[in-house]
């Protein structure tokens, strides 16, 4: 067989499900690699807005699906204006600093437009600044 055949009869059999490799999870050591990373851009970048702001929504999905657990249409339901109106009351909270991770838009089994508060830890035990990558 030609080698133009075998990698058509390869893409065949992974298409109908013969050649199977699931997701696998993203490890603690992979996130800090990507951090770093990102922290790398994020000076690269220095005063060019639009690379800082992409650097940042790649960090922010990051942090909403690894440490938020959020999937898919979730993510993009962080509300910027309510964590701002609640930044200074949930870094400074005396029994429990964290992040107020704010959802809003309409969730299941709930009724209407609804907010709804997730709290995230400051740094993680791996030492990943969440709060850094914030404000």
């Amino acid at each position: 067989n030609s080698p133009w055949f075998r990698r058509f009869a390869a893409g065949c059999h992974r298409r109908m499900g013969d050649i199977w490799r699931p997701d696998r999870p993203v490890n603690v050591e992979e996130l800090k690699a990507v951090f770093e990373l990102l922290e790398e851009d994020w000076i690269a970048y220095g005063s060019d807005l639009e690379g800082q702001m992409k650097t940042y929504l790649t960090a922010m999905i990051f942090i909403l699906g690894f440490f938020a657990a959020l999937r898919g249409e979730d993510i993009v339901r962080a509300d910027l204006g309510a964590i701002r109106k609640h930044w200074d009351e949930s870094v400074n909270y005396p029994r429990a600093l964290h992040v107020p991770l704010m959802l809003s838009g309409r969730f299941k089994r709930e009724t209407g437009e609804k907010l709804f508060c997730q709290p995230l830890t400051l740094k993680s035990k791996s030492g990943l600044d969440i709060k850094g990558w914030f404000f």
